[in-house]
């Protein structure tokens, strides 16, 4: 019995991988590949053309809205985080991945626009408004060459004015200035 519960759970989890990212994968590349150009795609004829998945799924054109997939992708990438965290408590409700596979449906499909959704009412109330974001990408004063070389002047100046005595506690002498009777090793040049 043990067996068959394990079996029907990882097919379950297959079945949650493949839904999530399989079909919102194509959906993606099929955004990327044919952007805002058009809804759907002429063949040679003049007819539509329309892949095969789409065909085998009901759809006439593919989505191409980006900003939609963004959102869910956006979306399944906080659903995958929260699913790991709490994830040990939420299998323990039988029907958990049943509702997972039935939530990422209904964000993917077109006609709900879920992903949309679920970013608006659960990701765009936490970020900062916009108005905060225009602030922080605003250029910084343009510093010059000769700014630069005035402010390291002014550190080198102020090193220099630093009596030597604070720094005497810093140096070491070295082995052969210890007087330790032992000489530098001789140095060979080339000629």
């Amino acid at each position: 019995m043990y067996a068959l519960r394990y079996l029907f759970v990882n097919a379950l989890d297959l079945l949650t991988n493949l839904v999530g990212i399989a079909y919102p994968a194509y959906q993606s590349i099929m955004c990327i590949e044919y952007g805002d150009e058009a809804t759907e795609h002429m063949s040679e004829n003049g007819v539509a053309a329309t892949p095969v998945l789409d065909r085998a799924l009901g759809i006439d054109a593919p989505n191409l809205n980006k900003k939609q997939w963004l959102m869910y992708w956006s979306i399944f990438g906080l659903l995958t985080t929260a699913d790991h965290w709490a994830g040990p408590i939420l299998r323990l409700f039988p029907m958990y991945r049943v509702a997972k596979i039935a939530v990422l449906v209904w964000a993917q499909h077109r006609k709900y626009n879920g992903a949309t959704w679920l970013y608006d009412t659960f990701v765009r109330p936490l970020l900062p408004p916009p108005s905060t974001l225009d602030q922080a990408q605003q250029p910084h004063e343009r510093r010059t060459n000769a700014d630069t070389k005035a402010e390291v002047a002014s550190v080198d100046t102020a090193a220099d004015e630093q009596p030597r005595s604070s720094f005497s506690s810093l140096l070491v002498s070295s082995v052969w200035e210890s007087g330790n009777g032992l000489e530098p090793p001789p140095v060979h040049t080339r000629v």
